[in-house]
């Protein structure tokens, strides 16, 4: 993964088929790992959203790029989102 908001160059190991789960401290770069994967997943061009900053304005500087990912075909992602969507209803526990 390069150029995805904070991470500069990160590399990562995932198991296909596999339940996956990355665990640190909070600001290394989870959230941004995760959602460049669901991103990749559903277009290649969604990566731009995760350019960071300092070179949004930049039209040649680097952009967001994963590599060795062409064989991920989902991405689920247990986050605030999929909490609130399948966990906590209104009138239900559990949907």
């Amino acid at each position: 993964i390069r150029h995805c908001n904070s991470i500069s160059e990160g590399y990562i190991s995932l198991r296909l088929g596999s339940l996956n789960i990355k665990y640190g401290p909070n600001g290394i770069g989870k959230s941004t790992i995760a959602r460049a994967l669901e991103l990749r997943t559903a277009d290649n061009d969604g990566l731009e959203e995760l350019t960071p900053f300092k070179h949004k304005s930049l039209k040649s500087g680097p952009r967001p790029s994963i590599e060795g990912a062409d064989s991920i075909q989902n991405v689920m992602t247990f986050n605030d989102e999929y909490v609130s969507q399948f966990v906590f209803q209104r009138d239900e526990v559990l949907k």
